[in-house]
């Protein structure tokens, strides 16, 4: 009997094994495509679960919230455009790019 519960498992192991290759091949082939072209934007790719990504360009880094209108894009009770960010309500950095090389 006991030859049987250890041969049980290790069909599971293996059927287990397979179903996740399976999925696994399965995600990449769904994504794949979008996968590489992301890849010569040079986005970031997040893949925490299957069958699920997050891209993200790098660009984002070299924005930040406007300080005269806190995001909002406005200023003033009159709903005045911000001059700062001219209604975006996000402004590049200074030093976005900026290499640290002496």
């Amino acid at each position: 009997m006991k030859h049987d519960i250890e041969g049980g498992r290790s069909l599971s192991i293996r059927v287990r094994s397979l179903a996740i290759t399976c999925l696994r091949a399965l995600d990449n082939w769904i994504f794949g495509e979008i996968d590489a072209f992301a890849g010569v934007l040079g986005w970031e790719i997040d893949r925490s679960r299957p069958f699920t990504r997050r891209y993200r360009s790098p660009q984002f880094d070299a924005l930040q919230r406007c300080g005269l209108c806190r995001g909002a894009g406005w200023t003033g009770r009159d709903d005045h455009v911000c001059g700062l960010c001219g209604g975006d309500g996000r402004i590049a950095r200074l030093n976005a790019g900026a290499s640290r090389e002496k």
